[in-house]
């Protein structure tokens, strides 16, 4: 054992050591492919902001941006990103390299990944803690992460979402078929169409204007509130645990609709229901024509249909 002099010596020491690697670390990476329809961009972009913007040329801009500062004791800390090409798929991977260690003080970073490419290109993006935001896409987008919100306006393509804790915004989406899972979150869309599928654990679901052909929603801890636009056809079943449906049907949308609570309210506010069946705790019927199919069901919360 040292003696108690020689050991505050080598703890200075090592502390004077490791902090000569505290301070700001700036990192800047470009590169650019040229691509065509049915290439696949993989971005695995960690816990870096995600910005994708479309453009007319058949070329691939990626722009990495890192920004580190460190205060306090710690092992020096770098960035690097990985491109790589494969046939079809782009790789595009970006990580924190050195040592993880670090005591007192506080280490603040970000880094964001700017992509501008056709809109043809498909994604698959996955990511730990960064917000994404993708505008004006006509191609599928496969996008799994952990933490982080989620912008996209103007899909024309399918979409798979998977987010654990975050809110996800959808702005005039006409998807072929979406299929969004949540934790912990809220999810609201404004304008769109095709085929819906929602799971949330905890949060509310927002949907206006959305001209659903299909629109399948879970909900466990959480509101489901929708106003439907008419389609030329039309199925929705909407579940909840524990919260309130609040429906609206947009005048020219029809079904045939069944309605089960088991402790809560139903209420029906529309000129033109037609009620088939109506109990305590289920009621059914028809609405406009009765065209299009309509369940709703909810555990502990009121049902609302306009």
């Amino acid at each position: 054992m040292l003696p108690r002099n020689l050991a505050s010596v080598a703890l200075v020491a090592l502390a004077t050591s490791v902090a000569a690697h505290a301070g700001t670390v700036d990192r800047e990476f470009n590169e650019s492919f040229d691509v065509s329809p049915g290439v696949n961009l993989q971005l695995i972009h960690g816990d870096g902001d995600v910005d994708i913007q479309p453009w007319t040329e058949d070329r691939l801009e990626i722009t990495v941006r890192y920004h580190l500062v460190s205060r306090g004791l710690g092992g020096a800390r770098d960035f690097e990103v990985a491109f790589d090409r494969s046939g079809d798929t782009i790789t595009v991977e970006g990580r924190e390299i050195g040592s993880n260690f670090f005591v007192g003080g506080s280490r603040q970073y970000e880094y964001v990944y700017t992509i501008q490419a056709p809109p043809y290109l498909l994604l698959d993006l996955r990511g730990d803690d960064g917000d994404v935001e993708i505008s004006d896409w006509e191609a599928d987008i496969d996008l799994h992460s952990e933490d982080g919100d989620i912008l996209i306006e103007g899909l024309r393509g399918n979409l798979d979402l998977e987010l654990d804790d975050g809110d996800i915004d959808l702005f005039d989406c006409e998807v072929g078929e979406a299929k969004l899972r949540l934790q912990d979150g809220d999810v609201t869309l404004r304008g769109g169409s095709g085929a819906w599928h929602f799971t949330l654990d905890d949060g509310d679901l927002d949907l206006k204007d959305l001209a659903a052909s299909v629109l399948e929603a879970r909900a466990e801890d959480g509101d489901i509130t929708v106003a439907l636009a008419p389609a030329p056809s039309f199925q929705a079943d909407l579940r909840s645990d524990d919260g309130d449906i609040d429906l609206t049907l947009f005048p020219g949308l029809s079904a045939r609709f069944s309605i089960d609570v088991d402790d809560g309210d139903i209420s029906l506010r529309a000129p033109d229901i037609t009620i088939e069946s109506k109990t305590r705790r289920n009621t059914s019927g028809s609405i406009g024509g009765g065209a299009g199919d309509l369940r709703i069901r909810t555990e502990d919360g009121d049902v609302t249909l306009h």
